[in-house]
């Protein structure tokens, strides 16, 4: 496992250098749903401002009485259509994407187990890089490190797809939003090694590693999918973590306990996929 320190939910109340609050009684979905309150609660303090910069050069493209026409917790999805692309490059500032932060978030968490997104992209955690959060006070940092956490998992907590008739979207396509974030996915990719190494309870996040591993080393020809260019420090650390001799050793155990589930042939192709790419391609010393 890398090394690195674990998954933690934070409350507002509390939140300070460091002094996290897990919450271990709290299921995946109850703990985001708690991360989303606390980010109302610390970005409440940016409130709507009478007038936001438009693109100059687009200025059609930047009305914002959609974002003006509901309370924030009930801005719909739609609203956002513009503005995630162009918030804080060429539509107003950090503060005015602060205030809009608490619902953005908040509809990318209802969309792990929920409705897709028919509007808004996930991607748009890039606009937290564009802003320099890590420059951000304490508290926000805090707040926001704690509802990628949750988001996280949640995610890996997913059930497995039952059908074709079902779908979610992709556990990586999850992580390369994230890594718009967050420069270190050490944490990210620890949390997946335990889950998925639970005998019991890592089936979901098992087959969710299965996947990437084929899609990756048999569909793919060792490319990381949703990873781009820009994202090319954090797709180096998820291969060597994929390749690695413990998330080897951890789906070749997954072949043989989890062989009377659905995700059975999955896993085994993963496994079959992912020998066969270690032997072709060895590490170099």
């Amino acid at each position: 496992m890398l090394a690195s320190g674990t998954l933690k939910s934070f409350s507002a109340d509390h939140l300070s250098v460091g002094s996290p609050m897990p919450q271990p009684d709290l299921s995946p979905q109850e703990n985001l749903d708690r991360c989303v309150r606390d980010l109302y609660d610390v970005f409440a303090v940016y409130p709507l401002a009478k007038w936001i910069e438009p693109d100059g050069a687009f200025p059609w493209a930047c009305d914002d009485r959609p974002l003006r026409a509901s309370p924030l917790a009930q801005i719909p999805e739609s609203a956002f259509k513009w503005y995630q692309t162009k918030a804080i490059s060429s539509w107003g500032g950090v503060d005015d994407f602060k205030h809009f932060l608490p619902r953005i978030f908040d509809l990318i968490a209802r969309s792990v187990n929920g409705p897709k997104l028919m509007t808004l992209d996930p991607i748009v955690f890039v606009k937290l890089h564009q802003a320099d959060w890590r420059r951000w006070p304490t508290r926000e940092q805090l707040v926001l490190d704690a509802y990628f956490d949750a988001l996280w998992l949640a995610v890996l907590s997913r059930r497995p797809l039952q059908s074709e008739c079902e779908w979610m979207d992709p556990v990586d396509s999850w992580l390369s939003a994230i890594a718009y974030a967050q420069a270190d996915l050490t944490r990210f990719l620890n949390q997946w090694e335990t889950l998925a190494a639970e005998p019991r309870s890592g089936l979901a996040s098992t087959t969710a590693l299965a996947e990437v591993i084929f899609e990756t080393y048999v569909m793919q020809q060792g490319v990381l999918r949703y990873m781009e260019h820009d994202l090319d420090a954090q797709a180096k650390q998820i291969n060597g973590w994929l390749l690695s001799d413990a998330v080897f050793a951890l789906i070749e155990k997954a072949y043989f306990r989890w062989a009377d589930t659905p995700s059975a042939e999955l896993i085994s192709n993963a496994h079959l996929g992912l020998t066969r790419w270690r032997r072709d391609h060895p590490t170099k010393p």
